[in-house]
Protein backbone atom coordinates (compact mmCIF):
# COMPACT_ATOMS: atom_id res chain seq x y z
CA UNK A 1 0.00 0.00 0.00
CA UNK A 2 2.79 1.96 0.48
CA UNK A 3 3.90 2.38 -3.40
CA UNK A 4 0.30 3.79 -4.15
CA UNK A 5 0.34 6.52 -1.37
CA UNK A 6 3.80 7.40 -3.30
CA UNK A 7 2.37 6.95 -6.61
CA UNK A 8 -0.34 9.69 -5.14
CA UNK A 9 2.08 12.49 -4.01
CA UNK A 10 4.20 11.88 -7.41
CA UNK A 11 0.72 12.76 -9.24
CA UNK A 12 -0.47 15.18 -7.01
CA UNK A 13 2.11 16.78 -4.64
CA UNK A 14 5.69 17.49 -4.91
CA UNK A 15 8.85 14.96 -5.87
CA UNK A 16 12.01 15.06 -5.43
CA UNK A 17 14.97 13.61 -7.78
CA UNK A 18 17.75 11.87 -6.31
CA UNK A 19 21.11 13.21 -7.06
CA UNK A 20 19.68 16.74 -8.26
CA UNK A 21 19.90 19.94 -7.14
CA UNK A 22 20.44 18.27 -3.57
CA UNK A 23 17.25 17.33 -3.14
CA UNK A 24 15.29 19.81 -4.32
CA UNK A 25 11.06 18.92 -4.19
CA UNK A 26 9.64 19.75 -7.93
CA UNK A 27 5.75 19.31 -8.90
CA UNK A 28 4.56 17.49 -11.94
CA UNK A 29 1.88 19.49 -13.37
CA UNK A 30 4.45 22.98 -13.25
CA UNK A 31 6.73 20.88 -15.21
CA UNK A 32 4.30 19.84 -17.26
CA UNK A 33 2.95 23.05 -18.09
CA UNK A 34 6.61 24.44 -18.21
CA UNK A 35 7.54 21.77 -21.00
CA UNK A 36 4.71 21.83 -22.99
CA UNK A 37 3.46 25.37 -22.84
CA UNK A 38 6.83 27.34 -22.40
CA UNK A 39 9.24 24.89 -24.16
CA UNK A 40 11.68 24.34 -21.54
CA UNK A 41 13.46 21.22 -21.84
CA UNK A 42 15.12 21.60 -18.48
CA UNK A 43 11.58 20.64 -17.51
CA UNK A 44 11.28 17.73 -20.24
CA UNK A 45 14.51 15.57 -17.94
CA UNK A 46 12.46 15.93 -14.88
CA UNK A 47 9.36 14.85 -16.45
CA UNK A 48 11.51 11.63 -17.33
CA UNK A 49 13.00 11.16 -14.17
CA UNK A 50 9.66 11.03 -12.33
CA UNK A 51 7.94 8.87 -14.77
CA UNK A 52 10.86 6.15 -14.41
CA UNK A 53 10.06 6.57 -10.55
CA UNK A 54 6.21 6.10 -11.24
CA UNK A 55 6.84 3.12 -13.17
CA UNK A 56 8.79 1.36 -10.13
CA UNK A 57 6.03 2.08 -8.19
CA UNK A 58 3.61 0.79 -10.27
CA UNK A 59 5.60 -2.33 -10.83
CA UNK A 60 5.20 -2.68 -7.08
CA UNK A 61 1.77 -1.75 -6.74
CA UNK A 62 1.11 -4.48 -9.31
CA UNK A 63 3.39 -7.04 -6.93
CA UNK A 64 1.18 -5.79 -3.81
CA UNK A 65 -1.92 -7.00 -5.84
CA UNK A 66 -0.62 -10.40 -6.96
CA UNK A 67 0.57 -11.24 -3.70
CA UNK A 68 -2.91 -10.54 -2.17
Amino acid sequence: MEAMSKIKQLLEGEYVIEGKNKGKAYNLQDDLDKFYNKGQKAAGTRIRACMMELAKLAKAAKNDTLEK
